[in-house]
């Protein structure tokens, strides 16, 4: 929560062109948002209810306001992708994402599969 009040004083600093939620934790409070700065920056802020880690991710028995450190690869590739829709860039190593929220895996019912993007962000 320090973290996301953080994020939001310095996204209120920047005063903001657009804004997009991605993710409520409960309620009206937010969980994952994103905000277009004037000068074609971001703002972001994800709330995680403990340590950011790979083996929590994609639990939402984790997620806020519950404790554990869940988090979705949902959120993290809807800020990439806005962050790309805002604001165009080429890569300047000329290879391509190696976030782990970008590689491909078979779907199924499992919390712990990894729903992926298809090379939306290069």
């Amino acid at each position: 929560s320090v973290g996301i009040q953080f994020s939001k004083a310095f996204e209120g600093a920047t005063t903001p062109v657009d804004r997009q939620v991605i993710r409520y934790a409960w309620g009206c409070f937010e969980n994952t948002y994103i905000s277009l700065t004037p000068d074609n920056g971001t703002v972001a802020g994800l709330r995680v209810t403990g340590m950011f880690l790979e083996k929590n991710q994609n639990k939402l028995r984790f997620m806020p306001p519950q404790g554990g450190g869940g988090w979705m690869s949902y959120d993290v590739q809807e800020l990439k992708r806005l962050v790309h829709q805002w604001r165009q860039v080429n890569s300047t190593t000329g290879g391509h994402s190696i976030s782990p929220c970008d590689t491909q895996v078979q779907l199924s019912t499992s919390e712990n599969n990894n729903l992926n993007s298809t090379n939306l962000f290069y």
